[in-house]
């Protein structure tokens, strides 16, 4: 069986869960402290589906105030994006519009979804009028604190990339 790597990078403001959904996906851990990202951090994790195996490269990159601050060298390369926003938190999901346009700036249409974390809190007030205004069509509502459809949601994701993945022509070919 073969092995396709991927690079899958998370983001979004600062405490909406993104490291929790890491954590929760790579090793079933979850934790109430809030641990701050600095910079990136790298986990991997392969998934087996019927006709290959994926190896996911996943980058958790550290919550920014502006969008365009997140530095270049950890969003290039990404076969796929997670928009995560916190369900409880308007502005959490206001901001993931301007983090999906710098992203889109850099990255050759990647597959793309949003991420409404904490789901077990409940939605915000307006919360889904604002997802609504959101240029992302494929939306996961689920919660890192009770492991709710995250392991779901990543193995959806890296079905897609393997399916686009495969549906590209190898370099040199016409």
């Amino acid at each position: 069986m073969n092995t396709v790597r991927v690079k899958v990078i998370l983001v979004g403001n600062s405490a909406v869960g993104k490291t929790s959904l890491v954590r929760r996906y790579v090793s079933n851990e979850f934790s109430e402290r809030h641990i701050e990202t600095l910079g990136a951090r790298v986990e991997k994790r392969t998934i087996s589906l019927p006709n290959a195996q994926v190896e996911m490269m996943i980058w958790d990159l550290a919550g920014e105030q502006d969008a365009s601050n997140l530095k270049q060298s950890f969003v290039q390369g990404a076969n796929g994006v997670l928009y995560v926003g916190d369900i409880a938190n308007c502005e959490s999901l206001k901001s993931l519009e301007h983090y999906a346009s710098h992203c889109r700036s850099l990255l050759e249409q990647p597959i793309e979804f949003l991420l409404l974390n904490k789901s077990d809190l409940g939605p915000a007030e307006g919360a889904v009028a604002i997802v609504d205004t959101l240029d992302l069509n494929t939306h996961w509502s689920l919660s890192a604190k009770t492991g709710d459809r995250v392991e779901a949601m990543f193995n959806d994701l890296a079905a897609r990339l393997l399916s686009r993945l495969d549906a590209e022509p190898e370099a040199g070919e016409n």
